[in-house]
Formats: structure tokens, C-alpha cells, sequence
């Protein structure tokens, strides 16, 4: 009789303790963010119609939460968003667009990003630069700056650096190093390297015996072309890959002497 009362008691703790976990409803959710942006001290959006979706944080800890946004959802970007916890319905986050770094902002940190790194580019190349939210599977857009550096007369599409910055907080997010790609040939195609890189590059090649049979041709356009021989193992062609990548890192900071 005893063992019964006592897994009642359990059983009525367990309910009590299912019931303090649940969650708050998506409207619950909307108006704690609009008191969220008064005790701010900001006016409502223009955009009085906010909308609420069930997704997990995007820092740390992981929670679930709600992502409220006050702008549509083809330009949640450019909306306040305020992430309230789902269990405890408390604010954990809040993101203003208003106080986001601007795209010029974003060129000056991926230079310094570039220069961090060794690399030096000449005056004359390209940059362009737009905001790129990253969109996660179950968690909010987060919002991005993305800066391509090009050769003169290309454009973003055939960028050789590209460097993503936090718009909100003005931290790298990703950095791209597109000077190296493999076609399906199996040829290594490098573009963005100088003539006495290129050098560079043939000279190592030449210390390896077993590099001796690659070709090296350069097109008019400056597209570096390293072919390797017919027959040569996955073990060597892997080597030769790490090979031009050490010389390419050894070559950065060069580019703008």
C-alpha cells in the first residue's frame, strides 16, 4: 500500500513537472518582443503584422525558441528579430538591423582579414560586396556581409578571395580561397597567381622526381593549367595537390610587392 502512494507521488511529480516545461504560444511570443522594444526605448516597426516561427537558437547553448520578426518574410533581414526562449519565455537575443556595420565597414574587415592571412592584393582588383543572409535548417537567417575580390575586368562570379562577415557584430564568419580548382579532367587550374609564382611553383615541381612529367601552361587569359601524367597514383596526385597549395601560402604577401 505504501509502494502505491508513493508512485502516485512520483507520477504526480512527473505531470507537474511536464506541465512547467511547456511551451509558450507563438502570440505569447510577439508581444514579449513588442515589450522587449519598449523597455528599449524604440517605436514599434512600421511593419505591424509580426510573425513567429518555432526554431533553435543560433548561439550558444542551443535553446528552443521562437524567432519573432517584425518585417515580411521575403525581407526578414531588414526587420527587428527577437528570439524569446520557447520553455521560459524570456528574451535571449535581439537583432537590430538599425545597429548592423554597413557594407563599407565590411570591405575595410576582409581587407584586414586578407592582410591577417599574408595576402596582399594590387590596387587595381575588383571588389563588390552584399548582404548574404546564411540560412540554416531550423534556425533564424543570420545576417551576413560577403565580399569578393576579383581580377581586374572579371567580376563576384570568378572572385578569387571571398570573405563573410557578421553583420551584426563585425566578425569573419567563412573565408574562401578560390585560386585552386580541380577540373574534371583532373588538371589543377590555378588562377590569381603571378608570373613569378608561377615560377616558384615549376621549380618545386622540378625538385620531385616524380613530378617531372607534369605539365605547367599558362593561357593568355592568366589561367595557370598543371596536368598530370597518365598513370600517376591517387598517393602522388594528392601530394602534388599539397605541394601547390604550400606554394601558393608561400606566395601569399608577394602579390602586391
Amino acid at each position: 500500500m505504501l509502494m502505491v502512494l508513493c508512485t502516485s507521488e512520483v507520477n504526480s511529480h512527473q505531470t507537474v513537472t511536464q506541465e512547467s516545461r511547456s511551451e509558450i504560444t507563438e502570440q505569447q511570443a510577439i508581444e514579449i518582443a513588442r515589450r522587449e522594444i519598449a523597455r528599449r526605448g524604440l517605436s514599434l516597426p512600421k511593419h505591424r503584422n509580426p510573425w513567429a516561427a518555432a526554431v533553435f537558437s543560433d548561439t550558444e547553448p542551443v535553446r528552443p525558441v521562437y524567432w519573432v520578426v517584425f518585417a515580411p518574410p521575403t525581407a526578414a533581414e531588414k526587420g527587428i528579430q527577437v528570439m524569446v526562449d520557447r520553455e521560459s519565455g524570456k528574451v535571449v537575443d535581439f537583432l537590430n538591423p538599425r545597429t548592423f556595420i554597413i557594407a563599407q565597414a565590411a570591405i575595410e574587415i576582409a581587407k584586414k582579414e586578407l592582410s591577417r592571412r599574408g595576402i596582399s592584393l594590387p590596387k587595381n582588383w575588383g571588389v563588390a560586396v552584399e548582404q548574404t543572409p546564411a540560412v540554416v535548417e531550423f534556425r533564424p537567417e543570420l545576417p551576413l556581409f560577403t565580399v569578393w575580390f576579383y581580377l581586374p575586368g572579371k567580376d563576384k562570379r570568378s572572385a578569387i578571395y571571398d570573405v563573410a562577415i557578421e553583420a551584426r557584430t563585425g566578425k569573419v564568419y567563412s573565408f574562401s580561397d578560390n585560386r585552386m580548382t580541380i577540373a574534371p579532367s583532373g588538371a589543377i587550374r590555378l588562377k590569381g597567381i603571378g608570373k613569378e609564382q608561377v615560377k616558384r611553383l615549376e621549380t618545386a615541381l622540378t625538385k620531385e622526381k616524380r613530378f617531372t612529367h607534369v605539365q605547367v601552361s599558362t593561357s593568355k587569359a592568366g589561367l595557370t593549367s598543371i596536368t598530370p601524367p597518365n598513370g600517376m597514383s591517387k598517393r602522388d596526385k594528392a601530394d602534388l595537390e599539397r605541394l601547390i597549395r604550400r606554394e601558393l601560402k608561400r606566395g601569399e604577401g608577394k602579390k602586391g610587392e
